[in-house]
């Protein structure tokens, strides 16, 4: 794929002009919400590495300066706070007059001119979810598909495009599980900036990472391990705001696919990610307890929790009594259905950049190997899951690709002119 998919070059220019027009900046220890204060303040107390994360917040808004309101943002932002692709790039785009986005519609296929070989493509047809009535837009010289990597496989072979061996296939998904732990005072981990420290301390080349998710009612709820009691869920409810959630990120080698229709089939098949994820998760839980959690409990389902009192003398053996039981439990169902509750963090890798087409779908531009004209620029062309939330890669590559395009497509216009 070429040295500028490095650190250096292309790569680094593009990672660059990112960060920049993102606002993209660390907080400061003050500006962390109550919640990542206390992974902090566990990792301090067990030595465990951890570090700021990036964040794309600018300072004011139309919320007064409540930095409260930071936390609701996984519902829509409408404050202008959150500097992200529809504030900056999307926004760029349309004030430069020659942009229109279309809302409300969903695109069913790439059209082809098939008398061609490879492929050309010529546009889109969409439908709009009003009157189902159908639309099609034509492309002057190329067509770029940027629907993720849970919709551009199946949109990519409903257009008739036939490399099963790469398109849908080596899907990642950031497996998470989680623990909980439950404090004397309020955590309210769902207000404030999300996010902004990550414990590293078990992510090597392929491990995992230790983070504070936004977890508000809903996800509170779906994430309950105590679907067997309603008093238990009840209870678990009405205590949300006393709650810490640490979530186990995985950089997984194991590898789901997407059929035409959509449907994901994933399994966390890979032992060293099963044995990483629950290495991370059994440090979650020593976090939760260094910090002061009162209870701690876990997403498995058969897992009913620990309890500290303030008198415990032996509270370092309750722990790992507890740990020990952790450890059996996870590395016995994490592949198993219905044991744990399992999330994805976040979906790549369903349309890959390879070298060649017995590599992956796409060339080191995006280009699709079938077609001389069609592009992925998304997080479905990544050849492996990231080590890291994926964002600022995804951005920056899409970045690096639109600057290769731009400049090849100048130098053909000069070309075509001299």
């Amino acid at each position: 794929l070429g040295e500028n998919f490095g650190e250096t070059g292309e790569f680094k220019e593009s990672l660059r002009a990112v960060k920049e027009r993102l606002g993209v900046r660390c907080l400061s220890k003050g500006e962390h919400n109550v919640a990542n204060r206390l992974l902090m303040t566990g990792c301090d107390a067990l030595g465990y590495s951890y570090e700021a994360t990036g964040q794309n917040w600018s300072s004011r808004g139309d919320d007064d300066g409540n930095d409260d309101v930071m936390g609701y943002t996984c519902f829509g932002e409408r404050y202008g706070r959150k500097r992200g692709t529809l504030a900056t790039f999307l926004a760029d785009a349309v004030a430069t007059g020659r942009t229109k986005i279309l809302t409300g519609v969903v695109v069913e296929k790439v059209l082809f001119e098939d008398k061609n070989r490879p492929r050309v493509a010529t546009g889109v047809q969409y439908r709009s979810n009003d009157d189902e009535t159908c639309f099609r837009v034509d492309a002057r010289k190329l067509v770029i598909v940027s629907a993720g990597s849970l919709h551009t496989p199946p949109l990519l072979r409903r257009s008739g495009i036939k490399n099963d061996a790469h398109i849908g296939k080596h899907l990642h998904l950031h497996p998470v599980i989680s623990a909980t732990g439950w404090y004397p005072r309020a955590v309210a981990s769902y207000l404030g900036p999300p996010m902004t420290v990550v414990c590293d301390e078990f992510s090597s080349e392929y491990g995992c990472r230790l983070e504070i998710p936004c977890a508000h009612t809903g996800l509170a709820a779906a994430a309950s391990p105590s679907g067997r009691s309603g008093r238990a869920f009840r209870e678990m409810m009405i205590s949300v705001e006393r709650a810490c959630p640490i979530i186990v990120l995985q950089r997984d080698r194991s590898e789901g696919e997407i059929d035409r229709n959509g449907r994901v089939r994933y399994e966390i098949r890979n032992e060293e990610d099963q044995r990483s994820m629950v290495r991370g998760l059994l440090g979650a839980v020593r976090i939760l307890a260094a910090s002061g959690a009162e209870k701690i409990a876990t997403c498995h389902y058969d897992d009913d929790g620990m309890t500290f009192s303030s008198n415990d003398e032996n509270r370092e053996e309750m722990l790992e009594s507890y740990l020990t039981k952790l450890e059996q439990l996870f590395l016995k169902d994490l592949s198993s259905p219905h044991k744990i509750g399992l999330f994805s963090a976040h979906q790549m890798g369903s349309c890959r950049m390879g070298a060649s087409p017995d590599d992956g779908a796409v060339d080191g531009n995006g280009k699709l190997w079938e077609c001389d004209n069609l592009y992925i620029m998304d997080a479905s062309l990544f050849p492996t899951a990231s080590g890291a939330n994926p964002m600022i890669t995804t951005m920056t590559i899409s970045h690096l690709l639109c600057t290769r395009l731009i400049r090849r497509m100048r130098q053909e216009e000069m070309e075509n002119e001299g």
